[in-house]
């Protein structure tokens, strides 16, 4: 019985931390990006989906997709997972920092001829977001290097997304 009672404490006193989450459990971005990869300039879209376990910590999945029609067609989709790491002091603006990896993949078209190549692609950076209410956020900006590498070599590429961030609290 004594046991039991021990048990049932260390259970309330682990819950505790639960019933004072003021930090969202989950968070969906959509928005507008820039991509400046191989010299070119990409316009396009990213949409992102985090987790957060805790107040600081978020695990992260990232899709964008890009194109640049300067010289024929040009897009490129990226693919990334890693962690978030965001400083939630006020529930009014939340900078936070990332490293994500995964992959990248190209296809080109012009003048009849096309190609296409996959690479291993990584990105860090941060952003800055500020709230509107507790379900909704804007991202000010979020600026990050982005390194892509296949067969054929290195890029130092950079991405810069702004947008819209859904938030579902963790009660």
């Amino acid at each position: 019985m004594r046991k039991y009672s021990w048990l049932c404490g260390l259970f309330l006193l682990l819950t505790v931390p639960a019933l004072a989450q003021d930090y969202p459990k989950s968070e969906i971005f959509v928005g507008y990006s820039y991509l400046r990869s191989g010299g070119a300039n990409f316009n396009g879209g990213s949409g992102s989906s985090s987790y957060n376990p805790n107040n600081w910590l978020g695990v992260l999945g990232d899709i964008g997709v890009y194109h640049n029609g300067q010289v024929g067609s040009t897009n490129i989709v990226t693919y990334l997972f890693g962690p978030r790491l965001s400083y939630r002091k006020s529930s009014k603006v939340t900078p936070y920092a990332q490293l994500v990896a995964g992959g990248a993949h190209a296809s080109a078209s012009a003048f009849g001829f096309s190609a296409s190549a996959n690479a291993f692609a990584m990105s860090m950076g941060g952003g800055l977001e500020a709230g509107i209410s507790p379900r909704l956020a804007v991202r000010l900006i979020q600026a990050e290097y982005m390194l892509t590498k296949n067969s054929g070599g290195t890029g130092n590429n950079a991405r810069i997304s702004a947008g819209i961030v859904f938030r579902w609290p963790g009660k």
